[in-house]
């Protein structure tokens, strides 16, 4: 692992789950999906609202309990989603599935790129899917 991406993850994950910008919960939503890591306890619950115009999706809020990666990653992953389409969404959710299992590049401009690292700590990916479990089950609701 390069000590850049390693410094980078570091500092993302320390800042975003110190200062969420995402924390909420919307009333009225589009979507609810609730996710819980039964090994240390992690819970996380997705809101989100799809513009009727477009069909993207214009608002997303979490509200976590967990470890700083768990809080982190699901703020990253808000960001990479907001003014998505579901399917858009889904297929970010993808990459997010490739970078984690297969060590996928992302390039530098990628909204993930700073969770890069955790495709070499496996340990972690369970924190950092959380979100990604709570959005997908909120989109299909």
């Amino acid at each position: 692992m390069r000590e850049h991406d390693q410094n980078l993850y570091r500092q993302i994950i320390r800042k975003r789950a110190k200062d969420p910008r995402h924390r909420g919960r919307l009333d009225p939503y589009t979507g609810r999906g609730y996710a819980v890591n039964p090994m240390c306890g992690d819970v996380v619950e997705i809101t989100f609202k799809i513009s009727d115009h477009d069909e993207k999706i214009c608002k997303v809020c979490h509200m976590s309990d967990g470890c700083a990666v768990c809080i982190a990653s699901t703020e990253l992953m808000i960001d990479a989603i907001q003014g998505k389409t579901i399917d858009e969404a889904t297929e970010v959710f993808h990459t997010f599935q490739q970078m984690l299992i297969h060590s996928k590049h992302l390039s530098a401009q990628h909204p993930l790129k700073a969770l890069s690292p955790l495709s070499e700590m496996p340990g972690r990916s369970r924190c950092a899917s959380l979100g990604w479990k709570a959005f997908v089950e909120a989109a299909h609701s």
